[in-house]
């Protein structure tokens, strides 16, 4: 294991030890449920495998599942689709050259504004799938929206937050 191993398992641990721990036990409305987590999958490598991100994301999920959830596979399947589709939301918002190369998407090497787009619609596609699926029912829809919107909006100022303590300033190495 290279210190970019290191490195990411270290993030990972940390991830699911603030969702578990700090993020699901803060004192907000149940409209408010940030979702920091999935930051670890947005700043994967960008020249990694899909297998790997995709195993990644089983785990990470799976932890989070375990250790905070009453229904085991609702953050897994979400966060496994999240990096299921991170490959089409990063070629949106990379130029192609750098879509092979193993750089860590941040804002420092995505650009701010390129970062937060890649985030935002990341985040968004994450907590509608999580609330969908955690309501499976559209009979409150509004309650719903109004869940993805406050949810989405108040995981992205903790992920700007969290991801300028992460980034790398430096590519990432081959794992």
């Amino acid at each position: 294991m290279n210190s970019s191993s290191f490195r990411r398992l270290f993030i990972f641990v940390v991830m699911v030890l603030l969702q578990s721990f700090v993020f699901t036990k803060l004192p907000l409305t149940t409209y408010v449920q940030p979702c920091i987590y999935v930051l670890f999958i947005l700043l994967l490598p960008v020249g990694h495998s899909r297998t790997t991100a995709l195993l990644w994301a089983f785990c990470l999920g799976l932890c989070v599942d375990v250790l905070t959830s009453d229904v085991i596979g609702l953050n897994t399947a979400v966060t496994v689709a999240l990096a299921f589709i991170r490959p089409y939301l990063l070629k949106l918002f990379l130029p192609k050259s750098d879509i092979d190369a193993f750089i860590i998407p941040t804002s420092k090497t995505l650009g701010l504004r390129q970062f937060l787009g890649y985030s935002l619609l990341s985040l968004l596609f994450h907590q509608t799938l999580f609330f969908f699926l955690d309501t499976f029912a559209f009979y409150d829809i509004f309650h719903t929206l109004l869940r993805i919107l406050l949810s989405t909006a108040c995981s992205m100022i903790f992920l700007l937050l969290l991801q300028s303590l992460f980034h790398e300033n430096r590519k990432a190495l081959h794992t």
